[in-house]
C-alpha cells in the first residue's frame, strides 16, 4: 500500500554517490588520450587471440567515461572475440562491460541482465574476484531500481567475499552502498554503522570522492534526525570536495541547496537565503532547468516561513516558469518531430503520385501495341495495384490519426494535471505543509518527467508503466486527503521487464474510477488493479473499485452523458475487438476489463 516518499535529502544522495564516482574518473581523462592512441595502434597490429580480447577491454575502460558509444562498440567485439575463441574470462569480462555502459546509459534491465550472464560466467570459472565484483555490481542495479532487500542481499554477499579476497579497494563501495540502502530503509543507524566504516577506509585510502559521498549522506541522516549542528559540517565538507575541481559547479549548486535546507530549518532564514541564491545563480550559469527550479522551490519556502509573501509569490511564478519551459520544450520538439515527418509523409506522396501518373501513361503508350488479350490483364493488373494502393493509404491514415489522438491525449493531460496540481502546492503551503509540499512537488516532477519520457514511444514496459500508474496514484492520494487506496495483484510468472505495453495504457480508467466512482460517494474507497496471463500474447487487466457505480456516474452526468474519450481513445489503441469491458458489481462499484495484446 501507499508510504510515504523519502525526503529530497535521501533522494539525491545515490545521484551523489554515482557523481563522485564520475568524478574520480573523469579526473584522469586528459591523461588518457596518449594510451587511447597506443591501444588502437596495438589494437590494429594484433591478432584474432586472448592478447586482442585483454586490448578490446583496455580500450572499453579507456572510453566509458568520455564515448560510451565507442566503449560499448569495444565491449561488443570483445565478446564476439572471446566467444570465437571460447575465451571464458574474456566473455565474462565482456558481458560485464556492456553492463557497465547500459548502467551509465540508464538502461538498469539490460545492465542487470548482462551482469547476471557476467556472473554465471565467473561462477563457472571459480573466478572469486570476478564473483565479487559482479554480485556488488548487481546489488548497485537493485539499489537504482528501489528493490532494497535485493540490494541488501547481494551488497552482502559482495562485502563478505572482498573480506574473504582481503580487498580492502574496492570493499569501501560496498560499505558507501549499505549505508545508502540502510538509509533509504529508513534504518539510520545500520545506515551510519556502514557510512562510518566506508569513511575510515577512505580516509585511510586516500579516496576523496568516496569521503564526499559519505559525508552527504551521514549529513542526510543528523538533518533527519534534527541534529543540525552536524548536518551543516557535513554539507560543508562535501561542499569542499566539489569547490576543489571548476568542473562539479552542478554539485556545489545542490549541496548548497542542501545547506539551505539546514540553515531554514534552524531558522536562520538570511543564511539561507544566501546560499539559495548562490545556487540560483551557478544553475543559471550551468543553465541546468532542474537545479533553477529546485533553487526557486527552496526560496518560495524560505520566504513563505519569513512571511515574506511576495518574495515567496515571486519564487513561486519562477518555479512554474521554468516548470513550464522544461515542458514546453519537450512539447515543441515533440511538435517539430511531427511536423518533419508530415513533411516527409508529403515528399513521399508525391514522388508516388507522380510514378503512378508515369506508369499510367507507360500503359496506355503499350496498350496500343498489344493484343486485346493482353490489354485486359494489363487493365485488371492495373485495377488490383489501385485498390492495393487506396488500401494501404487508408490503413496509413487511421495508425496516423489513431497515433496522433493518443498523443493529443497525452499532451492534453499535462497542462490539465498541472494546473490541479499546483493549486494542491498552493493549498499546502497555505496551510502550512512545507514539507509535504515539497515532497509532493518532487513527485509531481518525477510523474511529469515519466509522461515526457514516454510520450515518443509506441510501448514501454510493463513495469514502467505500472511504477508512472503508482507515482499517478500516490498523488492523487495526497491530493484527495487520504480519500483513496490501492492495491496491485500481479501475477508472478508476468516477466514486467520484458513485456511491453502501450503507454498509460491503464492510467485513463484508474482515473475514471477515481473521479466518477469513489469521490462522488464521499467516504474511502478503494481500488484494485489485477494482472493475469489470458494467452501467450493476451494479459488480463481489471480495474475494480468500490464507488457508486456506472448508473449512477451515468446520472451524475447529466443529459449530455458520453462515453470518456480517454476510454474510447484507450479502445482504438489496444486495436482488439470488445478489448474494453465495463460492468456494475452486485456488491457496488465498478469492474473493467482490458484485453492488452503484448509486444515482446
Amino acid at each position: 500500500m501507499h508510504q510515504k516518499k523519502a525526503t529530497y535529502s535521501i533522494r539525491v544522495l545515490l545521484w551523489f554517490c554515482f557523481l563522485f564516482t564520475g568524478m574520480f574518473v573523469q579526473a584522469s581523462l586528459t591523461a588518457q588520450v596518449n594510451r587511447t592512441d597506443s591501444l588502437l595502434k596495438a589494437l590494429q597490429s594484433s591478432k584474432n587471440d586472448t592478447n586482442k580480447v585483454i586490448l578490446l577491454c583496455d580500450l572499453f575502460r579507456e572510453s566509458l567515461y568520455s564515448n560510451t558509444k565507442e566503449a560499448e562498440k569495444y565491449a561488443k567485439q570483445g565478446l564476439i572475440l572471446s566467444i570465437q575463441l571460447d575465451y571464458l574470462k574474456g566473455i565474462g569480462m565482456s558481458y560485464g562491460n556492456i553492463g557497465n555502459c547500459a548502467q551509465i546509459n540508464g538502461d538498469y534491465p539490460k545492465a542487470l541482465e548482462n551482469y547476471i550472464r557476467a556472473l554465471q560466467i565467473f561462477k563457472k570459472m571459480g573466478n572469486r574476484k570476478g564473483i565479487a565484483k559482479f554480485t556488488g555490481n548487481i546489488g548497485d542495479i537493485y539499489l537504482m531500481q528501489k528493490k532494497y532487500d535485493d540490494a541488501l542481499k547481494y551488497h552482502k554477499e559482495a562485502l563478505q567475499l572482498k573480506k574473504n579476497l582481503g580487498d580492502k579497494v574496492t570493499i569501501v563501495y560496498n560499505y558507501q552502498s549499505l549505508g545508502t540502502i540502510y538509509h533509504y530503509k529508513n534504518d539510520k543507524q545500520n545506515a551510519l554503522e556502514n557510512y562510518k566504516l566506508a569513511l575510515e577506509i577512505a580516509v585511510e585510502t586516500g579516496e576523496k570522492n568516496v569521503q564526499g559521498s559519505v559525508n552527504n549522506g551521514i549529513a542526510a541522516i543528523y538533518f533527519e534526525e534534527g541534529n543540525f549542528e552536524e548536518a551543516l559540517k557535513g554539507y560543508q565538507n562535501v561542499l569542499k570536495i566539489f569547490s576543489s575541481n571548476n568542473k562539479y559547479k552542478r554539485g556545489i549548486s545542490a549541496v548548497l541547496h542542501n545547506i539551505a535546507r539546514v540553515y531554514r530549518a534552524m531558522g536562520k532564514y538570511p543564511d539561507a537565503i544566501k546560499e539559495l541564491n548562490t545556487s540560483l545563480s551557478i544553475a543559471l550559469e550551468i543553465g541546468s532547468v532542474e537545479d533553477i527550479m529546485q533553487a526557486y522551490s527552496g526560496l518560495n519556502m524560505t520566504y513563505y516561513q519569513t512571511g515574506d509573501i511576495k518574495n515567496a509569490y515571486s519564487a513561486l511564478k519562477s518555479y512554474i516558469i521554468y516548470k513550464d519551459s522544461l515542458f514546453n520544450e519537450n512539447t515543441q520538439n515533440y511538435i517539430n518531430e511531427l511536423q518533419e515527418k508530415y513533411e516527409a509523409e508529403k515528399r513521399d506522396q508525391m514522388i508516388l503520385n507522380l510514378t503512378v501518373e508515369r506508369d499510367s501513361l507507360q500503359a496506355k503508350a503499350n496498350l496500343r501495341n498489344l493484343l486485346l488479350g493482353s490489354s485486359v490483364g494489363l487493365l485488371v493488373l492495373i485495377v488490383f495495384i489501385l485498390v492495393l494502393y487506396i488500401r494501404n493509404r487508408k490503413t496509413k491514415e487511421l495508425k496516423r490519426r489513431i497515433e496522433l489522438e493518443q498523443r493529443a491525449l497525452r499532451v492534453q493531460m499535462n497542462p490539465h494535471f498541472i494546473f490541479n496540481s499546483l493549486n494542491s502546492i498552493q493549498r499546502m503551503f497555505i496551510e502550512g505543509n512545507q514539507d509535504l509540499a515539497n515532497d509532493y512537488m518532487g513527485d509531481f516532477g518525477e510523474l511529469l518527467r515519466k509522461i515526457l519520457e514516454n510520450s515518443g514511444k509506441s510501448v514501454i514496459s510493463l513495469k514502467d508503466e505500472l511504477d508512472t500508474l503508482k507515482l499517478y496514484l500516490d498523488l492523487e492520494i495526497i491530493r484527495t486527503d487520504d480519500m483513496i487506496e490501492y492495491s496491485f495483484d500481479i501475477d508472478p510468472e508476468i516477466d514486467q521487464l520484458n513485456i511491453f505495453v502501450p503507454p498509460l495504457i491503464i492510467q485513463p480508467f484508474v482515473e475514471n474510477a477515481i473521479w466518477h466512482g469513489i469521490l462522488p460517494k464521499e467516504e474511502k474507497g478503494t481500488i484494485k488493479i489485477e494482472l493475469k496471463w489470458l494467452s501467450t500474447d493476451m494479459l488480463l487487466c481489471t480495474v475494480t473499485d468500490n464507488g457508486i457505480g456506472i448508473e449512477q456516474s451515468m446520472l451524475n452526468k447529466g443529459p449530455n452523458k458520453h462515453k470518456s474519450k480517454g476510454m474510447k481513445i484507450t479502445e482504438e489503441r489496444l486495436r482488439v475487438a470488445n478489448s474494453v469491458k465495463a460492468e456494475e458489481l452486485k456488491t457496488g462499484g465498478t469492474k473493467v476489463t482490458i484485453l492488452i495484446p503484448l509486444n515482446k
